[in-house]
């Protein structure tokens, strides 16, 4: 028994929350902070005499599950995001520095900017020269060069976002078209809603009844083919629908996809998950995800 273990039996006991000695207990109780699980508690502490402290578990399972599953996606996403907009740059500049150019930002402000970042991964480099990737440009001359490739792929999505938004407009007309979109403005906006998706993977937000700040931007098509009465919901259903239309890698999609069927509806159906209409999700949820 480690003390996490006993600290958390001694917050349940102390609010008269009942629960069973099970090995699968046990074992959360050893491996989980207790201000994490009760998070998952109801609002009012008059109630928590009356949880359900399996079900609690499986909750706190579910949504370990779910974010695995959306970072896999967001991952891709990323990844398939950098790749074309490398090769979308090499393709007009035909050229390992394009940043040297003014042609290449919106504005010259933003070159500052761009250069500025160069630097930070190079001294962020030198402090910690461990980087198998960046090894092979840094030499015993001062004076290193840093490829476009090289620096989109040392940029976090967060920046690679930022950054593409700065660069000029025939760069952004092919990487949007490779993502199916038309408008800037409209990629930008969900791939933020990707982004947000990302960061709450990352700081253990609880995924499933989340309200979403950020909604993606559908095309008319889009929107009339999941019902327009969806479109005003800040649920998990709109995010899922947005990664989908972004993930260019169907491998990815598909086999994410079918571990999420499984697993939402199995939660369901054992009620770990309140009814999939509270979190946005429409009578043919499955289809449209598909």
């Amino acid at each position: 028994m480690n003390q996490d273990f006993k600290s958390n039996v001694e917050y349940l006991e102390h609010y008269n929350i009942q629960f069973k000695r099970t090995s699968n207990v046990i074992n959360f109780l050893n491996t989980n902070d207790i201000n994490r699980i009760k998070r998952y508690f109801p609002y009012s502490k008059n109630d928590w005499s009356n949880i359900n402290f399996e079900r609690i578990i499986k909750k706190i399972q579910f949504d370990s599950f779910l974010r695995n599953q959306l970072f896999n996606i967001v991952s891709s996403i990323e990844i398939t995001f950098k790749s074309i907009l490398t090769k979308s740059i090499f393709m007009l500049y035909n050229n390992k520095y394009p940043y040297n150019e003014n042609s290449f930002f919106l504005d010259l402000k933003y070159k500052n900017e761009f250069k500025k970042k160069i630097e930070n991964i190079k001294q962020t480099f030198r402090k910690a020269p461990n980087d198998v990737f960046l090894q092979k440009y840094f030499v015993k001359s001062s004076r290193v060069r840093l490829p476009i490739s090289a620096i989109i792929q040392k940029l976090t999505f967060g920046e690679t976002i930022y950054f593409f938004r700065t660069f000029s407009l025939d760069i952004e007309r092919i990487v949007i078209k490779e993502f199916n979109h038309t408008s800037i403005s409209t990629f930008l906006s969900n791939m933020i809603c990707v982004k947000n998706i990302r960061n709450a993977c990352c700081h253990l937000d609880i995924l499933n009844n989340k309200k979403y700040s950020t909604k993606p931007n559908l095309n008319y098509n889009q929107k009339k083919k999941i019902g327009f009465s969806l479109l005003n919901q800040d649920l998990l259903f709109l995010q899922l629908y947005n990664l989908k239309l972004l993930c260019l890698n169907k491998k990815v999609w598909n086999e994410s996809l079918k571990v999420l069927i499984n697993q939402i509806t199995k939660n369901t159906k054992e009620k770990v998950l309140k009814p999939l209409q509270q979190f946005g999700f429409p009578k043919n949820w499955i289809e449209l995800l598909r």
